[in-house]
């Protein structure tokens, strides 16, 4: 592949992973302090801010990475890497075009939109977050154009720029903002920005990172713009209109909670302390996500360029250990986080919030962990439909998970018993829903047989020991040591057994330990496989 290095997928999703890993650590240290500075009613304000922001992002760059990434690595699966490039330069433009669109409409309607969503006090946040889409619609494409071309190297290091940009922007204003005695949104404010200066640095990344890379090749015939843009929106539109389904019902979820709440007479105030708390779990929930969409990113243009190729075994095989490490990852996480949900919510939010708070936030922590296995299962069966040109697929899913989320929230919510709880227990639904149309919709693949020993028993079995561990440690040392520091160790303790289950249940292949580590390595460490 010219001077590119070929990755295979099961490396790839390791470098994705170790970036992933990264940011989502950063994002640890950016959105635990942020959520102590907010405050519940100021986390409201940047949550409805980002969700906003969210769908408008999606609409510009939602389909881009994996629209890009297959078409490119089909090309130089064929030999045409002029073509790859040419790809390249006019998605570039089209989606960077669409970002300033999104941007300018997001600035200039900030006010009626925090409105719609509940909160006047949002506006500033909304208009602050603005120019984010723009920069991650530029930095889009680029992601695509690497990954089409097996090179995880830049998204994994524009994504570490971007999370510590976020970090370090985001935290700074947010804190000096509150010294000078401005209002929460005024501070929520300043914590979005951060949103926007990270965004920027990965952009910024991106044009000092394609410097020298992209004049043509001569002598290979092109495609003419016509053929790459209807190719390119053929294979978009419909993983954008997916993606945008996701984010256009979280934004109606937003605004839904936020009205049925003050509706059933909790008040302005109370509904956005309520959706605070809902946040608080909601950013624990979402932490175990990222190494899963790591895989999706992979996944694409590996199954696509062995689809191509008409190899149907490698891709049943790339599908299958994706799936597999992906519920290794979402199952044992999912038991961890339902064990030690109040210890974690008090770890980490403790010093910030008041004790109902915690107990608020740990409950719904403790519900949203059932939607983490099956967001890892509708996060890779939709790349997997992707890849085999079968966009619509998520597209039909991800609209009837929506539509029972929509329909959930104003059965549950609605109800004053209920209220913020109801929106727990409708994600599950949601989630379910798509997972089990999408895992039908894969009897279209006869080559597609997915693994129900190595996909869903032994990372049950891992998640089992994870629980069963973590709770234990925490209720014998609680009382002796202390909650948090017990619920350290806990975390700890549930690690060590996952990794040494991981081995005892053979959730590793040896192939794919030797695509990971290497030959060398393999038998140096793992010689008695």
């Amino acid at each position: 592949m010219n001077n590119e290095k070929k990755q295979s997928f099961v490396k790839g999703a390791v470098i994705l992973a170790g970036a992933g890993i990264a940011v989502k650590i950063i994002g640890a240290f950016y959105k635990i302090p942020l959520g102590i500075i907010l405050g519940p009613c100021g986390m409201a304000n940047f949550s409805l801010a980002y969700n906003i922001y969210a769908l408008l992002f999606v609409l510009s760059t939602a389909g881009v990475p994996a629209a890009v990434s297959k078409m490119v690595s089909q090309a130089e699966a064929k030999g045409r890497s002029a073509d790859a490039r040419r790809i390249y330069r006019i998605a570039f433009f089209t989606f960077a075009c669409a970002g300033a669109v999104g941007s300018l409409l997001l600035f200039f309607c900030a006010d009626r939109l925090a409105l719609l969503m509940g909160s006047a006090d949002a506006a500033m946040s909304v208009r602050t977050i603005a120019p984010a889409v723009f920069f991650v619609s530029a930095s889009a494409v680029s992601r695509g154009y690497f990954q089409g071309k097996a090179n995880m190297y830049p998204t994994a290091i524009s994504e570490v720029l971007e999370a510590s940009g976020k970090l370090v922007f985001g935290i700074g204003l947010a804190w000096i903002i509150k010294r000078t005695g401005k209002t929460e949104a005024f501070v929520s404010a300043g914590a979005v920005a951060g949103v926007s200066a990270g965004a920027f640095l990965s952009a910024a990344y991106f044009v000092f990172r394609r410097d020298k890379r992209q004049k043509l090749p001569r002598g290979e015939r092109l495609r003419s713009k016509r053929s790459i843009l209807r190719e390119l929106a053929s294979l978009a539109i419909p993983i954008t209109a997916g993606a945008a389904v996701i984010s256009l019902t979280n934004v109606i979820d937003s605004a839904l909670v936020m009205n049925l709440l003050a509706k059933n007479g909790f008040g302005v105030g109370r509904a956005k302390w309520l959706y605070g708390a809902y946040n608080y779990a909601a950013t624990l929930f979402n932490l175990p996500s990222a190494l899963v969409t790591t895989l999706a990113v992979s996944l694409i243009p590996a199954i696509a360029s062995a689809y191509a190729g008409k190899n149907y075994i490698l891709a049943d095989k790339t599908a299958n250990s994706a799936m597999s490490i992906a519920m290794m990852v979402a199952v044992p996480s999912a038991c961890g986080l339902a064990a030690l949900s109040y210890g974690i919510v008090d770890l980490l939010y403790g010093a910030g919030i008041t004790a109902e708070c915690i107990a608020v936030s740990a409950r719904l922590l403790t519900q949203l962990a059932y939607a983490i296995p099956l967001l890892a299962i509708v996060t890779v069966t939709n790349a997997i439909h992707q890849a085999l040109g079968h966009q619509n697929v998520p597209v039909v899913s991800m609209a009837a998970g929506a539509a029972v989320k929509v329909i959930s929230n104003l059965i549950l919510v609605g109800r004053v018993d209920i209220n913020i709880y109801g929106a727990t227990v409708s994600t599950v639904f949601c989630y379910a829903a798509i997972a089990v149309l999408n895992i039908v919709a894969l009897k279209k693949y006869p080559f597609i047989e997915m693994s129900i020993s190595k996909i869903f028993i032994k990372p049950a079995l891992c998640g089992i020991a994870v629980f069963a561990t973590a709770s234990r440690v925490h209720s014998c040392l609680s009382s002796l040591i202390g909650g948090r520091i017990s619920t350290i160790l806990s975390v700890f303790a549930g690690i060590a057994v996952y990794i040494f289950c991981v081995f005892c249940v053979g959730a590793i292949s040896k192939e794919e330990k030797k695509l990971v580590f290497g030959e060398k390595n393999i038998s140096k460490f793992f010689n008695n496989d």
